[in-house]
């Protein structure tokens, strides 16, 4: 409590002290006052909208747009209740002024001092270092202040690293702390790795003649814990075998269109297919993403050339799987100890199951998931 009183004490004095610099500035007639006009009319037609436009660049969340008219019928009642008082309490014999006080009283100075004071406060959704769990290599600069040749570039940045999440973390519990590059000893203090070389480019084909990426689920498999993204699809083109392939290895999505040079607006295929894969992931988040990868343990597949992996969840299996170069494939997966429960997809697909198995018929690009339950 006293350090958000203070935080908004330092604001309002930097405010005051840009108050007083302009008051300096138009007492000195160094700005003129078209100038001083000019300069009020930009802020507050331009720049104040702008400001307020890009505070609401966000995903949609059905909470913050049920906040959003809870606060705007808050504000309907305080400005009729404003008026209200105005109008009984501030009189005076000019009218001019009169109005001046009312006006004042009604509305408050909330579009220059709310945003910065807000800001200062609540800051931002999270955080985001590039590079930072970057291999590093032997450091000869003796002006950094440690031995050379120094050895220790990662301890130090592990070191580093967690004072910066305890620091974030400590100023907002909820806001989300990434880095760029996965290493085992810098991911265990991000919320979410952008990672680098997903291999979701196919490179080869294996024995049995299938098109196949260089991906090696040895990091997935040993920190499950660790949360990765998708990062390599870029542009609208194989969009559907790539973005099964993240479900498949439980990725998060980053959209990161043309290397963040554009929007997923300028990418309709993808955009279509990522809101179809989103709500089926979304339904089993709970085990998808929320559980423990598992790579092909635990259950016997009856076809290797499809695309599949295993992810628990307390006494519940998923198998999910995929198939990018068939018009059409059948697969059977046996999971010994549980019991076939539901399955869905997207895409052409059937899908049974009794017992510990479950059968599908994989139609190209097909994304099916199956469940079992203990």
């Amino acid at each position: 409590m006293l350090a958000n009183f203070l935080t908004v004490g330092q604001q309002v004095v930097i405010l005051f002290i840009l108050i007083g610099v302009g008051f300096v500035c138009g007492k000195t007639k160094f700005l003129s006052d078209a100038a001083v006009t000019g300069m009020t009319d930009f802020v507050l037609y331009i720049v104040t909208p702008c400001v307020m436009i890009q505070a609401f660049q966000r995903p949609f969340e059905a909470a913050l747009a049920g906040a959003f008219f809870q606060a705007l019928l808050f504000t309907i009642i305080i400005i009729a209740l404003s008026y209200s008082i105005a109008r009984c309490t501030l009189r005076d014999q000019n009218l001019q002024r009169q109005s001046v006080y009312r006006f004042a009283a009604l509305f408050s100075n909330c579009g220059f001092m709310a945003l910065p004071l807000e800001n200062a406060l609540l800051g931002a959704d999270g955080v985001f270092f590039d590079q930072l769990g970057y291999m590093s290599q032997v450091c000869w600069d003796e002006s950094h202040g440690h031995k050379v040749p120094y050895m220790e570039v990662m301890g130090a940045k592990r070191k580093m690293l967690e004072k910066l999440r305890d620091h974030i973390k400590e100023r907002n519990p909820k806001a989300t702390f990434g880095i760029e590059w996965l290493s085992d000893c810098t991911s265990e203090f991000a919320d979410y790795v952008h990672n680098v070389a997903v291999y979701t480019t196919i490179t080869h084909k294996d024995k049995y003649g299938v098109p196949r990426t260089d991906y090696v689920p040895l990091y997935q498999y040993i920190f499950p814990e660790t949360i990765t993204t998708d990062r390599q699809i870029r542009d609208d083109t194989d969009v559907k075998r790539r973005v099964n392939l993240a479900v498949l290895r439980g990725w998060r999505s980053d959209v990161e269109i043309y290397r963040c040079r554009a929007t997923i607006g300028e990418t309709p295929n993808y955009s279509a297919y990522l809101n179809e894969v989103g709500k089926f992931r979304d339904k089993y988040r709970w085990i998808i993403l929320n559980g423990v990868f598992r790579d092909n343990d635990i259950v016997e597949c009856s076809n290797p050339r499809v695309e599949y992996s295993v992810f628990t969840k307390g006494d519940s299996l998923a198998v999910v799987t995929t198939q990018s170069f068939a018009d059409s494939i059948e697969v059977e997966f046996k999971a010994a100890g549980y019991k076939f429960a539901e399955s869905d997809g997207v895409g052409k697909y059937e899908s049974d199951g009794e017992g510990d198995s479950a059968e599908a018929t994989l139609g190209k690009d097909a994304l099916v998931v199956l469940i079992f339950k203990k």
